[in-house]
């Protein structure tokens, strides 16, 4: 059975990029989706190009960035492993792999069997997904109105490999492991960084703010009680209900 929740929330220093600032200038133009990045690769090129597309010359291109994220391999585990922490008693754990505080996030989940996220927006931020290990179930939805039941729009699996995005222009959503046999890590981009954003714990249109908190921090568990925040799932009890 899938069970959703939310996880709890703190207040994590996070890690800024150590080898490329924040920019204007932009990678060439060939992004091609047969390069091959490591882990420290792809944080410089995000760095780069996420600052790029956010100056004034610069113009938003998703598949750009899709491509990016396609191109990192993870065939190599111990390049970072130190980032896929599990913990059973949450849904699923968010690891902090960089950030330049002002364009762009790199995390890595790691979700237990079975587990989702609750629905909900990406505080106008845009969002990529990759799969790393496992099945993703992606589930988005449309609003109808604050007191109407939200729509759902499409219901997808994405295996290993698979690049997904989704912004607040495009819907909700809400992604989790497709199976119970087996645990699913994705790597999130997000741009520009966000540390608050609405669940929609009774699927209606009504979104509930919550603050976001980070598991670990360039693989070092964050100092965060379980219980911290206002996002618990003792505070929402319906983010775990199917």
């Amino acid at each position: 059975m899938i069970e959703s929740c939310v996880h709890p929330a703190c207040n994590a220093a996070p890690i800024t990029p150590s080898s490329v600032g924040a920019s204007a200038a932009r990678l060439p133009a060939q992004i091609t989706p047969d390069m091959s990045l490591t882990l420290r690769q792809l944080v410089d090129a995000l760095t780069m190009e996420l600052a790029y597309q956010k100056s004034p010359a610069g113009v938003r291109d998703i598949e750009r960035v899709a491509t990016l994220m396609r191109s990192w391999d993870s065939s190599d585990r111990s390049a970072w492993a130190k980032y896929a922490l599990f913990d059973e008693e949450k849904c699923y754990t968010r690891n902090l792999i960089a950030t330049d505080k002002v364009n762009f996030t790199l995390m890595m989940l790691c979700w237990n069997k079975g587990k989702t996220s609750i629905i909900h927006d990406h505080s106008n931020s845009e969002c990529w997904v990759r799969v790393v290990q496992g099945n993703c179930l992606e589930e988005r939805f449309l609003q109808a109105g604050d007191d109407a039941p939200l729509v759902q729009e499409s219901l997808t699996t994405c295996p290993a490999g698979a690049v997904t995005h989704i912004s607040d222009k495009i819907g909700l959503h809400r992604l989790g492991n497709a199976s119970n046999d087996d645990v699913l890590i994705t790597l999130h981009c997000y741009s520009p960084p966000f540390s608050t954003c609405k669940v929609f714990p009774d699927k209606t249109g009504h979104g509930v703010p919550i603050t976001m908190s980070f598991y670990s921090e360039d693989g070092v568990k964050a100092d965060c009680p379980a219980s911290a925040g206002s996002t618990s799932t003792k505070t929402l009890p319906a983010a775990c209900a199917n």
